[in-house]
C-alpha cells in the first residue's frame, strides 16, 4: 500500500507521518482524543469527499504506472506494475546503465531484480564472476574478458 497526498506518492510509514502532522497542526487539535476521531468529523473518513491535495488517499501500490514509482518523501521503491510504456522505460534505464557500467543504480539493483520478467536486451550474467555481461560469444564481463584474453 501507498497513498497520495498534494500531487506525490508516499509509502505508508510516510503518509502516517504525514496524517499525524496535519492532525497536530490542525487549528482544531485540542477538540479530539484521536486522529481518527478528527478525520471523521471533517469527512476525511470517506476519501471520496475530499481531495487528495487536502488530505492524503489510500492507493493500492500495485497500481500501473508508466515508470517505477517511489516515495515522494523517503525515496522507498514502491514495488508497483507497470504499463507497457513502464516496461519499455524500465528496459531502457537498466540497458543504458549496464552499457554504462553503473551496475549499482536503482535501475540494475532494485528495478531489474523486481521486474525480472523483462527481457533486458542481451545482458546475462558473466560465465566466471556472475556479474552483468553483454551476451555474445563469450559471456564474460568487461573485467574478465580481459583476464582470459
Amino acid at each position: 500500500m501507498c497513498g497520495i497526498y498534494a500531487a506525490d506518492i508516499y509509502c505508508d510509514d510516510c503518509i502516517e507521518k504525514i496524517k499525524e502532522t496535519l492532525f497536530v497542526e490542525s487549528e482544531r487539535y485540542a477538540e479530539f482524543e484521536t486522529r481518527e476521531d478528527w478525520e471523521y468529523s471533517l469527512g476525511y473518513d470517506d476519501e471520496r469527499s475530499y481531495d487528495s491535495d487536502d488530505y492524503p488517499k489510500g492507493c493500492c501500490g500495485s497500481d500501473e504506472s508508466d515508470c517505477p514509482q517511489h516515495c515522494g518523501d523517503c525515496g522507498e521503491f514502491l514495488f508497483n506494475d507497470l504499463t507497457s510504456d513502464g516496461v519499455d522505460y524500465v528496459r531502457e534505464a537498466v540497458n543504458e546503465d549496464r552499457a554504462a557500467g553503473r551496475f549499482d543504480s536503482v535501475a540494475c539493483t532494485e528495478w531489474a531484480s523486481y521486474y525480472d520478467y523483462i527481457d533486458f536486451d542481451n545482458w546475462c550474467d558473466c560465465v566466471v564472476c556472475r556479474n552483468y555481461a553483454l551476451c555474445d560469444d563469450s559471456d564474460l564481463c568487461d573485467n574478465c574478458a580481459e583476464l582470459y584474453d
